[in-house]
């Protein structure tokens, strides 16, 4: 009697168990990771120095501090602008492709 081989790349049943206790262990890690960020940037004073220079720097130009806040509102809407255009020329790319392709399909074509 001989032992069944499992084709190359084949992935035991899956072990809903051990999915959900990786889940649960992923879950946990993710969680203390997130504690320690949240809990070093709010007791620790990580960040104080740099934020406070940020702070300064940007409140002494108020242009430059309302440019920098709509500045992802201007990207979205440029991004925009583009995929509109890109779609509107592949709609009058399909336009004229059909139109090419109905043109030598009226009544007498191929006849020759």
């Amino acid at each position: 009697m001989t032992a069944a081989v499992d084709p190359a790349g084949a992935l035991p049943p899956p072990n809903k168990r051990r999915g959900y206790t990786y889940f649960l262990v992923a879950n946990a890690i993710a969680f203390v990771l997130a504690a320690a960020v949240f809990g070093a940037v709010w007791w620790g004073g990580v960040l104080s120095r740099g934020i406070n220079a940020a702070y300064d720097f940007f409140f002494a130009r108020p242009a430059l501090a309302v440019t920098a806040a709509m500045s992802p509102l201007f990207m979205s809407l440029l991004i925009g602008w583009a995929y509109g255009r890109r779609a509107a020329a592949r709609r009058k790319a399909e336009a004229a492709k059909a139109a090419g392709a109905g043109a030598g399909a009226g009544p007498g074509a191929g006849a020759g």
